[in-house]
C-alpha cells in the first residue's frame, strides 16, 4: 500500500512541473489540462521499468 501512495505521488509531483514547465503561460496556468498531464504521466510511466543494478559510467 505504502509503495502504491509513492507512485502516486511520484506521477503527482512529475505531472506538476510538466505542467507548469511546458504548459502554463504567465497569464494563465491552464488548470484545466492538469487531469489529462496526469493520466498521461502515468501511462508513460507503466512503459518505463526500473533498472535492477545501478548503471555505472566509468570514463
Amino acid at each position: 500500500m505504502a509503495l502504491r501512495k509513492r507512485e502516486q505521488e511520484i506521477a503527482f509531483q512529475l505531472a506538476k512541473q510538466v505542467s507548469e514547465m511546458y504548459l502554463a503561460d504567465k497569464d494563465d496556468r491552464k488548470p484545466w489540462l492538469f487531469p489529462q498531464t496526469l493520466a498521461i504521466t502515468k501511462l508513460r510511466k507503466g512503459h518505463c521499468r526500473p533498472y535492477a543494478t545501478p548503471i555505472r559510467w566509468e570514463p
